[in-house]
C-alpha cells in the first residue's frame, strides 16, 4: 500500500467544489492509506515505549548490581540522567509525535469528508448554479446619481425628525 507523507495529504485537505466527483472517489481511499500509516506509527511508538521500558529494567539491575544500597528515589534519579535512558525516551516522544501527527490527520480528512458532503448537497440544491454566481448588472451613472440623492433625502428628513422631536 503507498503511503504519502503528512505535507501530501495535508496540501489535498482543501476541497476543490468544481471536481467534487474526482474529490469524492479519492477520499476513501485516500483517508484509509492515512488510517494505515497512523496505525502504523502507533505501533512504532508501543514498539519505541517497550523499548523504553527494557532500558530502564536493565539500568535498574545493573545499578542495583553496582550498590545495593541506593534507595529507590536514588535508582529512580540516576536511571532518568542515564544518557541510555534518555536517547530511549527520546526516540519514544519522536514516535509518539509523529503518530499524534497522523492521528490529527486522520480526523482532519474525516472533517474533509463532511465538508464534500455539505458541498454536495449545496450543488443538488443549485447552490452554485451559474444565476446565482453571476454578479449584478452594471448600474448607469444616471441611475446611481439619482439613488445618491434618495439616500440623501431621506436623511435629510430624518434629520428633520428627530429635530422637531
Amino acid at each position: 500500500m503507498r503511503t504519502h507523507s503528512l505535507d501530501y495529504y495535508r496540501s489535498r485537505l482543501r476541497v476543490d467544489r468544481n471536481s467534487l466527483d474526482d474529490e469524492l472517489e479519492d477520499h476513501a481511499e485516500l483517508l484509509e492509506q492515512i488510517s494505515h500509516a497512523a496505525t502504523l506509527a502507533n505501533s512504532a511508538a508501543l514498539r519505541a515505549k517497550d523499548q523504553l521500558s527494557k532500558v530502564e529494567a536493565r539500568l535498574l539491575e545493573d545499578l542495583k548490581a553496582e550498590d545495593s544500597s541506593l534507595t529507590a528515589q536514588r535508582l529512580d534519579a540516576k536511571i532518568r540522567r542515564h544518557p541510555e535512558r534518555r536517547d530511549a525516551f527520546d526516540g519514544w516522544m519522536r514516535a509518539r509525535e509523529n503518530y499524534e501527527a497522523w492521528l490529527g490527520m486522520q480526523e482532519a480528512w474525516k472533517t474533509r469528508g463532511f465538508s464534500i458532503r455539505n458541498l454536495s448537497g449545496l450543488y443538488s440544491d443549485q447552490y452554485f448554479a451559474l444565476d446565482s454566481t453571476r454578479a449584478a448588472p452594471k448600474r448607469s451613472r444616471r441611475a446611481y446619481e439619482e439613488s445618491r440623492e434618495r439616500m440623501a433625502e431621506t436623511r435629510e428628513a430624518t434629520t428633520r425628525r428627530r429635530v422637531i422631536e
